[in-house]
């Protein structure tokens, strides 16, 4: 806990009560969840950008046709766009995912030592 240290000698009349039973988790779990919030985010916006260009690959091959698989077998007649439009919807469930995960995310709470609560 040196930065505690560090920020008692920057302000002494700060030094008696800056730790109060904390510890350093508080920072660092916090700041974690952070950081997955921001790196979520990204990989929203990256995702709404890979579907954004599928479906236009959708578009362009709805009338190709190629064979459906089931079980790793070929199974019946479909096209192309229609698989894509298949993967699109998963991409989409995706996103509705990440935009609940976000719509959650909430920092910690901090408690400190049983002894030291009085302080706060």
């Amino acid at each position: 806990m040196a930065h505690i240290h560090a920020y008692g000698e920057q302000c002494p009349n700060a030094r008696p009560i800056i730790h109060l039973g904390a510890t350093s988790c508080y920072v660092g779990d916090n700041t974690d969840i952070i950081i997955m919030t921001e790196a979520l985010k990204l990989i929203k916006k990256k995702l709404i950008c890979v579907i954004s260009k599928l479906s236009d690959f959708a578009m362009k091959y709805k009338e190709l046709p190629t064979l459906g698989y089931t079980h790793y077998q070929p199974a019946q007649l479909v096209t192309v766009g229609k698989r894509a439009t298949l993967w699109i919807q998963d991409l989409l469930m995706d996103v509705e995912d990440l935009d609940y995960i976000l719509a959650n995310m909430r920092l910690l709470g901090s408690k400190v030592q049983q002894e030291r609560r009085q302080a706060f």
